[in-house]
């Protein structure tokens, strides 16, 4: 963390690494220890994004859901590939939490990850 510029822990993990409890603690932990953004994700409830000058919790969006199992990588990867593309973190979380939510819909690591058009899509129908 140290070295790093974006930290996207997930809640359960992090609780585990740091023994904090609570999400604003984690967060103020990892931008302590030099992360430039921390995008913490809280399953459903969404993801705190913090930066050294702003803090918000970005909602999750609501699916019936059947396997979480790439959830968190499709994460992390919408989120990246949106910092690359130019958002801000608390952009790019938004459009994560909406592909996160959508791969959790069908089974497996891969093949319910969601392509971009998908994702705006499913934003769009849920009012962003």
């Amino acid at each position: 963390m140290t070295q790093c510029d974006i930290a996207l822990p997930g809640l359960d993990d992090a609780q585990y690494l740091t023994g904090l409890q609570e999400a604003d603690d984690i967060v103020d932990y990892y931008l302590n220890l030099g992360a430039k953004t921390v995008a913490l994700t809280l399953s459903h409830k969404g993801t705190l994004v913090a930066t050294e000058q702003e803090r918000k919790l970005i909602s999750g969006l609501k699916v019936d859901a059947v396997d979480a199992t790439a959830a968190g990588d499709t994460f992390d990867g919408a989120f990246l590939s949106r910092i690359v593309a130019g958002d801000d973190p608390f952009t790019a979380a938004q459009y994560a939490n909406g592909a996160a939510a959508l791969s959790t819909l069908g089974y497996g690591a891969v093949a319910p990850m969601p392509h971009k058009e998908q994702v705006l899509e499913f934003l769009k129908q849920n009012g962003y």
